[in-house]
């Protein structure tokens, strides 16, 4: 009774796995607790045990992984018409962690380090150039974000106000206040500008 039992699971886990809805929804939640749920887990432990060894592998992974999750993104399209894909895509990430295998070291050695090293340059131009754009973005848009962070705190103080008076939501006519209030900073600041120009 047994034997027929795990006979039974073993044919209906296989029709799970390998049938065409249900495959993708399976295999694309393994690969996530697979290729992220246990990795996030192994280089915490890593780090806490200050193993040098253990922190390269998983620094090499994550490099590898990275690489490969840019490259999927931009061939999206054209990776999801490959049947089984999933799979191919579980099979691979389990074969870069498997110390038996050192899948990441390979990977990182073979192709990550060479184009790495080859495009140094343009990458740090590359990097360089969007971090100076972010920043001057940031500098640029000052005053809009500290409107977001000034509204985000009188929001939370709303929030935490009506709750600690009475369990439930914030008032409509508090509500309306607070985002009278709201607006009429940024108007503040619309002014204020018009002002300077």
């Amino acid at each position: 009774m047994a034997f027929l039992a795990s006979s039974l699971v073993r044919d209906v886990g296989l029709r799970l796995l390998l049938s065409p809805i249900s495959a993708t929804v399976i295999s694309r939640t393994a690969c996530v607790a697979v290729g992220v749920g246990f990795p996030v887990y192994s280089t915490i432990k890593a780090i806490e045990s200050q193993d040098q060894q253990d922190q390269e592998q998983w620094l090499m992974y994550w490099t590898v992984y990275g690489c490969f999750h840019a490259v999927e993104i931009f061939g999206d399209k054209l990776f999801f018409w490959f049947p089984y894909y999933h799979h191919f895509k579980l099979a691979f990430l389990i074969w870069l962690q498997l110390p038996i295998s050192n899948g990441s070291r390979k990977c990182f050695i073979r192709i990550v380090r060479p184009f790495f090293l080859t495009h140094k340059k343009q990458i740090d131009s590359f990097v360089d150039e969007a971090w100076n754009e972010i920043n001057q973005t940031v500098n640029d848009r000052q005053q809009e974000l500290e409107l977001v962070r000034s509204a985000g705190q009188k929001l939370v103080t709303a929030l935490t106000d009506s709750s600690s008076e009475q369990e439930g939501a914030v008032s409509q006519p508090e509500f309306v206040e607070y985002l009278d209030n709201i607006l009429a900073d940024g108007d503040t600041i619309n002014n204020e500008e018009r002002d300077q120009s």
